[in-house]
């Protein structure tokens, strides 16, 4: 690790954060937790060395210098993670741990700061290692097979929409194939469709696009279009992929219908990460929300926003776990962890969690290309 740097930016931090006189002291802890897992969590000695030198740069290049103890904290709270799976077999080599811990933790503290919500880290989820592989190259497979049926479906009956592997994948894990790969694992092969992966309104969906699940059934030897609505209802994992793809469809083309009744331009005339996010407000809320509160999402300029419905909203609904940025810069400066974010009945806040996800696979990952389908 750059010592000398490291202390460097703590002296100016104590600068920087007014009344935060024990910041180096913070960061130091917090830094040295980092490091040492860092040589747990590395592949090699040598991957361990170029990681800790990166993390000095990193920590020199935040945004504000104050931020340190609490990016240390994060820093070392991924890398806690990452020792599980490493305990599993999973190697860890120097460049996906600058991509998926150094640099995926600046992104995240700064999303955090300015947008109120922490991204989702679903690298894990599609990287094809660890325990859960299997269920994670199938997860890739079927997202990129099941696109083209579902465009060629849109094409022929003018929906005026595509749908893409990122788009299928992400929502798969946001509406619940993360829980079927962590803490559910044990029914990964028998979800409940809605309490399960979040298909509350299938059986509409599915016969929204007549024949659709019958040629998805023959193609992948699935039974999705056997769902009666019905409280004994199961889904295999890869029925729940499928199961998701085409209910994302029924949500972007729905989201394309409400776009077109308001005289707005056409869903697929935005760019795939707009249209993803326009897609999954209308998933999670059934609202077309305006065209400023996308522009917001995409910018991640949403912290504001959201604490004052939260407060506006309080006497009926739960408070929301955000803050405004001032107060993320002085909580960041004692070193705390960020705070967990359970789902929440906002759909700005939902969507949030999910499209940090998307956004910090296409910068920290190569699971995806740039137009949504699965790396080579």
């Amino acid at each position: 690790m750059n010592v000398a740097r490291i202390l460097h930016v703590m002296a100016v931090a104590v600068v920087v954060c007014s009344g935060c006189s024990a910041a180096v002291a913070r960061a130091t802890n917090a830094c040295d937790d980092a490091a040492a897992l860092v040589a747990s969590v590395a592949a090699d000695k040598s991957a361990a060395e170029v990681v800790g030198a990166a993390l000095g740069d990193e920590i020199h290049a935040l945004p504000n210098p104050a931020w340190a103890p609490g990016y240390c904290r994060a820093v070392a709270d991924n890398l806690a993670r990452k020792l599980a799976s490493r305990r599993e077999g999973v190697v860890f080599d120097a460049h996906v741990l600058m991509r998926t811990t150094l640099k995926y933790e600046g992104f995240r503290i700064a999303t955090f700061r300015n947008s109120g919500v922490s991204p989702k880290l679903y690298f894990g989820f599609l990287d094809g290692s660890g325990a859960t592989a299997a269920y994670e190259k199938e997860l890739l497979r079927v997202a990129e097979r099941v696109a083209p049926i579902l465009n060629a479906y849109a094409e022929k009956n003018k929906l005026g929409i595509k749908v893409t592997a990122k788009e299928i994948a992400v929502t798969q894990i946001a509406e619940g194939g993360a829980l079927l790969l962590t803490s559910a694992f044990g029914d990964v092969d028998k979800v409940d469709p809605v309490f399960g992966i979040g298909l509350d309104d299938y059986r509409i969906g599915f016969q929204r696009f007549p024949g659709l699940t019958t040629e998805i059934d023959a193609a992948f030897g699935t039974r999705i279009g056997a769902l009666k609505g019905a409280r004994e209802d199961v889904m295999t994992f890869t029925e729940s992929i499928l199961g998701t793809a085409v209910m994302y469809l029924f949500e972007k083309d729905l989201a394309q219908r409400k776009r077109s009744e308001a005289k707005l331009p056409p869903l697929g005339t935005l760019r795939l990460d707009e249209q993803f996010v326009v897609a999954s407000l209308v998933y999670n809320s059934g609202i077309l929300f305006s065209d400023e509160r996308v522009k917001q999402i995409l910018a991640f300029d949403t912290a504001r926003y959201l604490v004052d419905i939260s407060e506006r909203s309080a006497p009926k609904r739960p408070r929301l776990q955000v803050m405004l940025p001032e107060a993320t810069d002085a909580w960041l400066a004692q070193g705390n962890s960020l705070p967990e974010q359970d789902t929440s009945w906002n759909a700005v806040y939902h969507v949030l969690q999910r499209y940090g996800a998307w956004v910090a696979l296409s910068r920290f990952s190569n699971a995806f290309t740039e137009d949504g389908s699965v790396s080579r």
